[in-house]
């Protein structure tokens, strides 16, 4: 609107210029002919001829300033519909809502009624219809999918140039589909990114139309943007999945893991975490965890955390801290340091419980203790009355024979405590069987 009231304007300055320009010729002509004494009758056809040059001069050089008009006016659009588009993409990182506002502002700068935006499955290379505008439901169905090189978009996938369909009905190149939708001309633009082609869009008319040039090239620039558009948001769907799964594992995971800020705070804290502790995360959350450890283990893991634990890659620590009922729980925890943009922000903790594993090491050390105390009294048996035996050898066989028997009695002692330890350690394995039976059935 605004440059077709600059039109109006220029259109009536060109008559109001060329009234002025034929007065002023005409009143100079009259005044030269006057100088030189030329009767009026006899200068009338040099004076028009005059003004006829002089008028179709200034003809000219409003065909010139039309030109360029016309030339600047085609530039200021396609930067303002490029301005619109890339200020409609750039509104979100949602991939949906990036198609919607795309086809919405093309097809408003263009004034055509219908369009759709494919897009080019990575796995099938399929191009899959994403959005769609000003089309009927029989024909969204017939073509949501198209193949590469199948019909107009297929070859533009393909070749990745534009292609433009000013005669729907003549072109060969046209789906059955298309007639029956009525559409009469279509111009088709590859949506790339750094040369590599991410969709197609479609813009169609059901009125007769005829794509300038500079309309393609419109479009093409404006598929361009889309396209830069479409992998952002994409690359965008792709890390927040990741976060997603990531999130999902670390809550989910087996072991205690919980996040700390550089003072310490607790940023994070999974479901194995509360489980372990006793607390729930909304009670431990922004609290230093040294509210937790117990206190002989403070400065140690004060120091690891704020040099950033580069050193400490894949070494683990005992400790043990406070549960939610005053229980001193033993942990075995590794330390990673958590970065962004290069400078260490913080810690996360990976924490086992090995309560278990304590136990049985107690468990392991008395019983230790115990068969020691046992093989101690029948070796100390068959090692003096040997040694005795190996002193004397004059010994009547009477003490020789008992000696002899004490011997063999020790012996088969410690056989039998060597049969029961056995017995133990299949038991032990046993149920360590069973177990792994039981928690993988």
């Amino acid at each position: 609107m605004m440059w077709s009231e600059a039109r109006k304007k220029l259109r009536r300055l060109q008559w109001a210029i060329v009234g002025l320009a034929a007065m002023a010729i005409a009143a100079l002509e009259v005044f030269y002919f006057a100088v030189k004494g030329v009767p009026l009758p006899e200068c009338i056809l040099d004076w028009a001829m005059g003004m006829a040059i002089a008028l179709a001069l200034v003809q000219l050089c409003f065909h010139i300033v039309y030109k360029v008009h016309d030339q600047l006016l085609h530039q200021t659009n396609q930067l303002a519909a490029l301005d619109a588009v890339a200020t409609s993409v750039s509104r979100s990182l949602s991939l949906e809502e990036v198609l919607n506002e795309a086809l919405d502002k093309v097809l408003e700068v263009t004034g055509l009624e219908s369009g759709g935006i494919y897009l080019r499955d990575r796995a099938s290379g399929e191009l899959k219809l994403a959005v769609h505008r000003g089309l009927s439901e029989e024909f969204v169905r017939q073509v949501s999918r198209m193949r590469p090189g199948e019909g107009v978009t297929g070859r533009v996938a393909m070749s990745g140039e534009p292609i433009v369909v000013d005669e729907y009905a003549k072109d060969r190149r046209a789906l059955p589909a298309a007639l029956q939708e009525n559409l009469r001309a279509m111009v088709s633009v590859p949506l790339k990114s750094r040369d590599k082609v991410l969709g197609v869009m479609n813009i169609a008319s059901r009125r007769e139309r005829r794509f300038a040039p500079w309309e393609v090239q419109l479009l093409t620039s404006i598929g361009n943007q889309i396209g830069v558009a479409i992998e952002n948001a994409q690359l965008f769907d792709e890390i927040r999945e990741r976060e997603r799964q990531l999130a999902y594992q670390l809550e989910n995971a087996s072991d205690a893991i919980f996040n700390v800020d550089l003072a310490g705070r607790f940023t994070f804290f999974n479901r194995a975490a509360e489980i372990i502790s006793g607390y729930r995360r909304e009670e431990v959350l922004g609290r230093p965890f040294t509210d937790f450890l117990c206190p002989e283990y403070h400065q140690e893991m004060l120091t690891i955390l704020r040099r950033g634990a580069k050193e400490q890659i894949g070494r683990t620590y005992e400790v043990e801290f406070f549960d939610k009922w005053g229980e001193r729980v033993p942990l075995e925890i590794s330390i990673a340091t958590l970065r962004r943009g290069g400078r260490p922000i913080g810690g996360q903790v990976v924490a086992r419980d090995i309560r278990e594993r304590k136990r049985l090491e107690n468990e392991l050390l008395e019983f230790i203790a115990n068969i020691s105390h046992e093989l101690r009294t029948p070796l100390a048996s068959i090692v003096s009355f040997s040694e005795i035996l190996l002193s004397y050898e004059d010994e009547n066989p009477e003490t020789r024979r008992e000696f002899l028997t004490i011997i063999n009695q020790e012996g088969k002692k410690l056989a039998q405590i060597l049969e029961k330890t056995l017995d133990m350690s299949r038991c032990g394995l046993g149920r360590g069987k069973h177990g792994q039976e039981d928690s993988s059935s």
